[in-house]
């Protein structure tokens, strides 16, 4: 009975070690084993435990486990000076995975916090530094906010690569204008914004004076052309119309005369309907003459 419960004994501790000498690794994650406060390494190089099961040493060594996925660290909104020495309240986020496991745990440890706050120092000191560079409207408007959240990215880039730290992407998620400062900035804004809109509708009215010039000038030469078109068509009437009354008179002379005569009569007895027409005339004068019954001078 004694050796069959020891025996029972033997089985759990065994069976314990067994357990505790497994972990796994999860998808996304990747471990170190420590021993002895230093990290396992082979062939030189820090062994970098990848997903699935491993064992270890139980009681002797022990497993860090870190994050391999890209993380969203918030960073706490800051007062910024703009280069303009205005202040702005700036609130970002940034985009980061551990590039090195190694240099990760030299730096922080495996403290996920410690890490955190390494981003968050790097990431102002980068706003600060580039902000600085940066008027207000600049940032605000856009045009020159994603070249500065760029070299900001460059910049935390290049100072946590040594902390075993990939800074992918650094993002402003939006900035706030102390009541001071947003009432002179966006009264600048309005004004350089209806200036604008003044030289544009001065252009506007000189494009109109000149399309206006044009036409005016095109009007002109039309009028002219259709003038001097009417004339030669007047010349050439009074031509054909001289022409038919030379024929007219060559053939019969007397009867063109008593026409030209009719048509005198015609417009000066029209003119007279003017009471106050007064014509003076001799009784024998050849405006008469075929008033005469005999149609003779």
């Amino acid at each position: 009975m004694q050796k069959s419960m020891m025996g029972l004994a033997t089985l759990i501790i065994i069976g314990g070690l067994a357990y505790s000498s497994m972990y796994t690794v999860e998808q996304g994650s990747r471990a170190l084993l420590v021993r002895l406060g230093k990290v396992e390494q082979q062939d030189g190089k820090v062994a970098l435990k990848m997903p699935g099961l491993h064992f270890k040493w139980p009681g002797v060594e022990g497993v860090l486990t870190f994050n391999a996925r890209i993380q969203n660290l918030s960073i706490d909104a800051s007062r910024i000076v703009t280069k303009e020495k205005k202040d702005v309240i700036v609130d970002s986020f940034v985009k980061w995975k551990i590039d090195s496991f190694e240099r990760y745990y030299t730096a922080t440890g495996g403290d996920a916090l410690r890490a955190q706050v390494l981003i968050s120092q790097q990431v102002n000191d980068g706003l600060r530094a580039e902000f600085g560079n940066a008027s207000i409207q600049e940032l605000l408007a856009g045009g020159k906010r994603d070249q500065v959240m760029k070299d900001i990215r460059d910049t935390v880039e290049s100072k946590l690569t040594n902390y075993g730290i990939y800074v992918v992407d650094v993002r402003i998620k939006q900035i706030n204008l102390p009541t001071e400062v947003a009432d002179s900035v966006f009264a600048r804004m309005r004004a350089e914004r209806e200036q604008e809109a003044s030289k544009i509708r001065a252009e506007g009215q000189e494009q109109a004076e000149i399309v206006r010039a044009r036409a005016d000038a095109r009007q002109i030469e039309i009028l002219a052309r259709s003038e001097l078109n009417a004339q030669k068509f007047r010349a050439a009437g009074d031509k054909q119309a001289a022409s038919i009354y030379t024929k007219a008179y060559s053939v019969a002379p007397e009867f063109y005369s008593f026409y030209r005569s009719l048509e005198a009569y015609k417009n000066s007895f029209e003119s007279a309907n003017n009471k106050d027409s007064v014509f003076v005339l001799q009784p024998n004068s050849e405006f008469f003459k075929y008033f005469n019954s005999t149609g003779k001078g």
